[in-house]
């Protein structure tokens, strides 16, 4: 891979110590095949590597358990788009975008206990004009949810309307019945 940071170590005690990871705080950047940076290992990580993920009784369920206290995790879709970023000690935020690669969906941990997304809509130039939080009446995962923006039916628009009094929210049409008024002057 050509031009990506693997690892980043600044010096951690005065001197001229030995280099390793116990002497330098060391920072380890991680891609996939395409490139994309899908996990990052901060310092304090680094130092319980050995120790916590590859010591000999280890299992991936532990494994699992150790990269989401530790790491910074992200995923991405076909598009080159990043859908899932997790950050230590916290549930992933799932993202969804539109057709026109606009993040539209974000949901994090405490989102996803009550069935709830953050909402994103756009005008016609792609500027923000309402953002809010959407309940859906079930769990809905990552890829219902992008199903769900992506149904030629009753999926979302490329962009919000205006005619110049009513703005009425493109969102799943048969979920989000909001509809914001303006008074005429």
């Amino acid at each position: 891979m050509e031009g990506h940071v693997v690892l980043k170590r600044v010096q951690a005690i005065a001197g001229t110590p030995t280099i390793d990871d116990t002497n330098y705080a060391s920072t380890y950047y991680i891609y996939n095949d395409l490139g994309e940076l899908v996990c990052v290992i901060p310092p304090e990580a680094t130092n319980r590597l050995s120790t916590e993920f590859f010591q000999s009784g280890a299992t991936n369920s532990s494994k699992e358990a150790f990269l989401q206290r530790w790491a910074f995790r992200y995923k991405y879709d076909a598009r080159k788009r990043m859908v899932l970023k997790q950050v230590p000690g916290a549930d992933s935020v799932r993202m969804v975008y539109d057709k026109r690669d606009r993040l539209i969906f974000t949901q994090d941990g405490n989102q996803r206990l009550v069935n709830k997304w953050a909402y994103t809509v756009y005008d016609g130039l792609n500027r923000l004009i309402i953002s809010g939080v959407y309940k859906h009446g079930s769990a809905l995962t990552h890829a219902g949810m992008t199903a769900l923006v992506n149904d030629p039916v009753n999926g979302i628009g490329h962009h919000e309307t205006y005619n110049g009094c009513r703005i009425k929210p493109w969102i799943h049409r048969n979920c989000i019945s909001t509809e914001i008024f303006c008074q005429q002057v």
